[in-house]
């Protein structure tokens, strides 16, 4: 069950292109959250040396690697049979976080997240996954169980409830060589054909855990490109978020069209000058050199 009694691992996935996002994540996470002391992985399939050394210079503990090639021949059998997600394979990815039976619980944190407070409070769930509700759920739909369509909450099938996989905790006991199997399961073909969602990742986590899953406070993760339709349902003002997640094209590590036209909604342009503020923090940090 998830909690602090475990210990736990940190994943995320990143690339040459997400190199910014990443280093902002880890470094607010880690200013946040003093109380973790677990390891770090960096999933990943194009980073050069120097940059990998790099991230294990600046954050101790912290482990860059390629996904095992299990899940790899997966994904690319779906991807030959879908030819569409072949710009977002590597969403795939996070799918490595279990398996390995090392007896931790695993803290997932998609690489486009901030963090301005502590996230301790919400790994006590008792849960074996937590996560915050996705955008569906939490503008008051839910989504089809089968084929992860978003529908009206009155066709809700018996307890599904879906999620967003951006910030998610897995147990321990999900973390094993037979409930890798059955999440790998569902990058069969045959069984994808049937999803009408355009997620990735997130699909199949919904498909395997939607019906058991704890649902976090959304504060955990305010995905702020969704901000103005959740709003509706669940009016959270950015500044009280204590996990700002970029989701969408607008990166605020990418100055183009998206974030100048996102940047119209108040609380993005907050988040905005957060993220700043804290990818500066970290330049300076890593000017000055490692201090652990």
């Amino acid at each position: 069950m998830t909690g602090r009694s475990a210990p736990i691992d940190l994943f995320t996935v990143t690339s040459r292109d997400f190199v910014p996002g990443t280093q902002v994540m880890l470094e607010s996470f880690l200013q946040q959250n003093d109380w973790f002391d677990g390891r770090i992985v960096l999933l990943h399939d194009d980073l050069d040396e120097t940059t990998q050394h790099d991230f294990g210079r600046l954050f101790a503990g912290l482990e860059c690697r390629t996904p095992a090639p299990d899940l790899c021949e997966r994904v690319d059998r779906l991807v030959a049979q879908f030819p569409k997600l072949s710009g977002r394979k590597r969403r795939f990815y996070s799918l490595d976080l279990f398996g390995g039976d090392t007896g931790a619980a695993a803290l997932f944190i998609d690489s486009d997240m901030m963090f301005r407070g502590s996230v301790e409070r919400a790994l006590v769930s008792g849960a074996r996954i937590a996560a915050c509700g996705d955008r569906a759920l939490l503008s008051g739909n839910t989504r089809d169980s089968e084929s992860l369509a978003e529908v009206p909450v009155s066709r809700e099938v018996s307890e599904f409830r879906s999620f967003n996989a951006g910030f998610m905790l897995v147990a321990p006991e999900l973390r094993t060589s037979k409930a890798r199997e059955a999440v790998l399961g569902h990058l069969d073909p045959v069984r994808w054909a049937r999803i009408s969602s355009d997620h990735t990742d997130q699909a199949v986590l919904n498909s395997c855990f939607g019906q058991e899953v704890h649902i976090l406070d959304p504060t955990y993760n305010l995905m702020l490109g969704h901000v103005e339709r959740i709003a509706v349902e669940h009016r959270i003002p950015a500044r009280e978020a204590i996990g700002l997640h970029f989701n969408g094209p607008a990166k605020p590590w990418l100055l183009g069209e998206q974030v100048e036209a996102m940047s119209r909604n108040a609380d993005y342009a907050f988040g905005l000058a957060q993220w700043h503020g804290a990818y500066r923090r970290f330049l300076a940090r890593r000017e000055a050199g490692p201090t652990g």
